[in-house]
Parts: structure tokens; sequence; C-alpha cells
């Protein structure tokens, strides 16, 4: 048994990298405090108009882990092996789908003349 606040990090991360590129929107910043995984792929959904193959009930389920991680209390989670491996599945796909963004939709930034 174990919680899952490693693979709601690594989805975190690759999402708010994917934020910071792609939305411009007024409260952006509101969004890159966020730590719940579905605001998150959801407004960077909307910036690029596309619709991301990751399991949402799984996004939902590993961003409970993120403030359980961070003050475990009576309600702590743990998660079982079945629960780990879909975790690390879930992250796999994450990181499947921001690969396909980065390759396929190039944000118009400057911060990407960087990489030029």
């Amino acid at each position: 048994m174990r919680d899952l606040w490693h693979e709601q990090q690594v989805c975190e991360k690759f999402l708010k990298h994917l934020v910071r590129l792609y939305v411009f929107d007024s409260d952006v910043d509101k969004v890159l405090k966020s730590h719940k995984l579905i605001t998150l792929i959801f407004r960077m959904e909307r910036a690029v108009g596309i619709s991301l193959n990751v399991n949402r009930d799984m996004l939902r389920f590993l961003s409970d882990f993120y403030f359980d991680g961070r003050h475990p209390g009576v309600d702590f989670i743990v998660a079982d092996r079945e629960g780990a491996e879909r975790g690390y599945k879930t992250v796999m796909q994450v990181k499947e789908q921001v690969d396909y963004v980065l390759e396929n939709y190039r944000p118009e930034t400057k911060e990407m003349e960087l990489f030029e």
C-alpha cells in the first residue's frame, strides 16, 4: 500500500508546462497555482482546441493525493497494487499526450525562441 503523491506531481508538472506555453488568459497565474489535474488539462485543451486522450477519472483520483500527501489525516488514501499500476499508466498517458501536443501544436510565445 502506498500513496500516489509522486504520480500526481509528475502529471501536474507535465500539464503545468503545457498551460504555461499555451494559456494566455488573464487568470493563468491562478490556474498555475492549481493542483487539480482536471483544471489544468481543461484549460490547456481549451487554449489549444483539442481533447487529450487521458483517463479523467484517474486524474481526479490522483488529484486527491496532492493534499493527502502534504497533509495526511484521518481520510488519508493509500493505493493498492492495482491503484499504483493505474497511477503509473495515467502518468504514461499524460506524458504521451504532452509529447503529442508539443510535437504538433507550436505555441505562440517568445519562450519558444529559446529552443530555436
